[in-house]
């Protein structure tokens, strides 16, 4: 985003919305400045849109938003699964060798 941008997102009122401001600054709904490296959640169910003005050239801010699963979470290191279970069948898997190689 360029210095002075603003973009608005809207999004279903039931979705889980959040933000990682990777590079500048940006304003978050006229209210909070959130810097770099800043994370923010929107609380569902408070609105559908909000809004982001960026503070400095060249800001890089990733938007994720989506419907909750409602699932119970398990998760450790690089790892996230519903179960203690299966995070340890996954540890298994990765120190087999089963993830492949890069």
């Amino acid at each position: 985003m360029k210095v002075g941008t603003k973009v608005s997102f809207p999004f279903p009122n039931d979705f889980n919305t959040a933000i990682l401001v990777v590079e500048g600054s940006v304003k978050e709904n006229a209210n909070q400045t959130l810097g770099k490296d800043s994370f923010a959640m929107f609380e569902n169910g408070k609105g559908d849109t909000f809004e982001l003005e960026a503070l400095e050239e060249n800001t890089l801010v990733l938007v994720m938003s989506g419907q909750p699963f409602n699932e119970p979470i398990g998760h450790y290191g690089p790892f996230v699964m519903n179960t203690q279970e299966q995070l340890v069948k996954t540890f298994e898997d990765f120190n087999a060798g089963k993830f492949g190689k890069l």
